[in-house]
């Protein structure tokens, strides 16, 4: 008769082996998410090489245009160099195409194997389980009142330049993100069901009250940030000027958290829905055929002309570049646009979409990902300039 105690054994060593191999896979899954982060950033930061050699190709262009006989030789001495140029622009620019193509492949493979491995592993593990700790993070600073957020936090100057040090500019910032974000939600919540109940809304209308929310946002953040300040016994001067002085020298941690900025504070909208990985295959499918019918006329050249004709008629600056800040403010009327075309079918907002994406079986499906690429693909094919931006002046609602 077999023993029970080595049976028992026997059962014990290969129920650990099982958990030992479960953690490994889990492991296995968090360091290709890891690299799919690194490869997704090094596509974006090419893609806005991409975008800067071309707005450059297209700035020389607009020197040949303004072409008068008195500076005749100058022009032709302008379109010389031009000429050598270009070839070298776009040499450069199928260089970085070529590679941009490399790191999207690269994505396509890190998501395959993602994939598989949590076919692999299905209802073995919850999306919890590998999610990084920073949303509980943030939970826990969220609920902090103002005195426990700016309580002990020390600021310090940098001793050879006289501003307030990263860490410190980063502190305060945090800070102000915090307690602006809990009011900016309340009032996109508003802004949002104001926007939409106006059935004869119109870009000019809708251009009209988002500047007015920006500067209600600018203001709320504004009066945040001199009670921060207050409290930890900074002047402003000294901030923005501290600022102003890491953005120059393009220290890149305060580049990002100013440029972030917005985005942070759309991150406490909080989800209220969840979202099935079949309904968010529909509704990416659905944001695809809305981009394909609607952007051509949204983004066209009467939109433009009309923005720069009014919301941009006292703005400094050549046609160009009013035309250029006016496809950031037509981005945002059609992403409130698509955004309430959503809302109406399937009931979700941006947020709900947004924290679908952590569920691992929407995070690594091929077929997700190659829905999410049809979309950005079919606007950025039709307008490149707008590659790389990440809204403009209007924030979307």
């Amino acid at each position: 008769m077999e023993d029970p105690a080595a049976k028992l054994k026997q059962l014990t060593d290969s129920l650990q082996a099982q958990q030992t191999s479960l953690t490994e896979k889990k492991k296995a899954v968090e360091a290709l998410n890891k690299s799919l982060v690194n490869t997704e950033k090094e596509v974006y930061e090419l893609r806005q090489q991409i975008a800067a050699f071309e707005a450059e190709r297209e700035f020389r262009k607009d020197l040949t245009v303004k072409a008068k006989e008195e500076i005749r030789k100058k022009i032709e001495y302008s379109k010389r160099i031009l000429n050598s140029d270009k070839t070298a622009l776009q040499t450069q620019k199928d260089e970085l195409q070529a590679k941009a193509t490399t790191a999207d492949a690269e994505k396509q493979k890190l998501l395959a194997e993602k994939n598989e491995l949590l076919k692999t592993n299905k209802g073995t593990f919850k999306a919890e389980e590998i999610k990084s700790n920073d949303d509980e993070e943030k939970k826990l600073e969220d609920s902090k009142s103002f005195e426990d957020l700016v309580k002990g936090v020390e600021v310090k100057k940098d001793s050879v330049t006289g501003f307030l040090t990263v860490e410190s500019v980063t502190k305060i910032v945090d800070i102000c993100i915090i307690l602006a974000g809990r009011k900016f939600r309340d009032t996109v919540h508003e802004n949002r069901k104001k926007l939409r109940n106006n059935k004869s809304l119109d870009l000019k209308a809708y251009l009209d009250h988002a500047g007015k929310e920006v500067s209600q946002h600018t203001e709320l953040y504004q009066e945040i940030e001199l009670q921060v300040l207050k409290a930890l016994n900074v002047e402003k001067t000294i901030l923005d000027k501290s600022i102003e002085y890491y953005m120059s020298v393009r220290n890149l941690d305060i580049i990002a958290l100013m440029n972030l900025l917005g985005e942070k504070l759309k991150s406490y909208l909080k989800s209220t829905k969840e979202i099935s990985a079949d309904t968010f295959k529909e509704i990416l499918k659905f944001k695809g055929d809305f981009i394909e019918k609607e952007a051509d006329a949204i983004f066209g050249e009467d939109n433009r002309r009309k923005v720069v004709q009014t919301q941009l008629a006292s703005v400094a600056g050549s046609y160009q570049q009013k035309e250029g800040m006016s496809l950031n403010m037509l981005r945002n009327w059609f992403e409130f646009k698509l955004g309430s075309a959503v809302f109406e079918k399937f009931g979700v907002e941006d947020e709900d979409i947004r924290e679908a994406t952590n569920n691992p079986e929407i995070q690594y499906d091929m077929e997700v990902a190659e829905l999410m690429m049809r979309s950005e693909g079919a606007l950025y094919q039709r307008f490149p300039q707008l590659q790389g931006q990440e809204g403009g002046q209007y924030p979307p609602y």
